[in-house]
């Protein structure tokens, strides 16, 4: 498999890491999209990720966020959007193309997370974390990712989420995206980026 040099953690059926400004996600990125659930991750449902130009030839797989099948300093960019909030919230399933609700989520050790992502990611690689529809404790989450070795690079309230996206007036779909997820967050959401520094 080719290396990526980007990962979006857990994109169910809504994959928004092709709408991240190009500073985070250069165009022509190689992706992988990295799900607990693999039948978020039909061809139906990440559409969005094959079809933009930004990022060709998403690369989808089953996996855990705690266990990246990828090499030490081999990636540039991890994106997780509404991944830790998720911990103990009942989970949605995609079955042959219907959604069920199924058992309490389980997202992992949060420490474990952040350790393997500083494994993977590159002397100057960043981790974007993204809370939005049950936002997860912001200051354990900074603790957490800090203890692992990784710098709080900016911290991004409700109102500064929509920095993270693109504002090309070339690619109005894209520009609206965090403008659109902004607006529909609730007051306590955040986005973190974190910055690998040796």
């Amino acid at each position: 498999m080719e290396e990526p040099v980007a990962i979006e953690m857990g994109p169910r059926d809504n994959p928004s890491i092709n709408y991240l400004d190009e500073s985070l996600v250069p165009d022509g990125s190689k992706v992988l999209s990295v799900d607990l659930n693999a039948g978020w991750l039909t061809q139906k449902n990440m559409s969005a990720l094959g079809g933009d130009e930004r990022t060709p030839d998403a690369q989808k797989i089953q996996g855990n966020a705690a266990h990246l099948m990828v090499k030490n300093n081999s990636i540039r960019t991890i994106y997780a959007k509404d991944m830790f909030g998720h911990q103990g919230n009942l989970e949605s399933q995609k079955v042959n193309g219907k959604t069920t609700i199924g058992k309490l989520m389980e997202v992992g050790n949060f420490s474990d997370i952040a350790n393997e992502w500083y494994r993977v990611c590159q002397e100057g690689g960043k981790a974007i974390v993204l809370e939005t529809a049950t936002p997860a404790d912001r200051k354990n989450l900074i603790k957490t990712f800090e203890e692992a070795g990784f710098k709080l690079a900016i911290y991004y309230p409700k109102e500064g989420i929509h920095n993270l996206f693109t504002n090309d007036p070339d690619r109005p779909e894209q520009s609206i995206m965090g403008k659109t997820i902004a607006e529909g967050a609730p007051h306590e959401a955040f986005a973190l980026i974190f910055e690998k520094k040796t």
